[in-house]
């Protein structure tokens, strides 16, 4: 699902409650208000979205929240962000409400290439 804001009150929800994992792309070479943008959105989303329930190996169900993979996308660009860099544009190396609870990664990769991509889903299968 895009991450277009037209989106934000009605098709995040729906989707979000039976997630496993939440992979959010971000164009790392995209200007600061994008990225501004998109943190927005991801925070916005994360907040809102109630815990995903799991049953437990003894079958009772339990609330937690699905990590959440961030991809750096266009890392192959020479002024993309590093995935530190973008970690720390979208403030996700804090203390905060979306990311409490949750697991969380960063990861620099190249769509067009598939550079980056099988890490980021590996971590993504472990976590889940």
């Amino acid at each position: 699902m895009s991450g277009q804001r037209k989106y934000a009150d009605t098709l995040w929800e729906c989707y979000y409650e039976d997630a496993d994992a939440v992979v959010f792309v971000v164009d790392a070479a995209e200007s600061d208000a994008a990225v501004e943008e998109a943190r927005v959105a991801l925070t916005e989303a994360l907040v809102r979205a109630p815990k995903a329930s799991k049953a437990s190996k003894e079958g009772k169900k339990t609330k937690k929240r699905p990590p959440l993979a961030v991809f750096a996308n266009k890392s192959d660009v020479p002024a993309a962000r590093t995935a530190s860099e973008l970690a720390s544009a979208m403030r996700l190396t804090g203390e905060s409400d979306a990311l409490a609870g949750r697991a969380w990664h960063v990861g620099a990769c190249c769509a067009r290439t598939g550079e980056g991509v099988r890490e980021g889903i590996r971590w993504v299968l472990e976590k889940t």
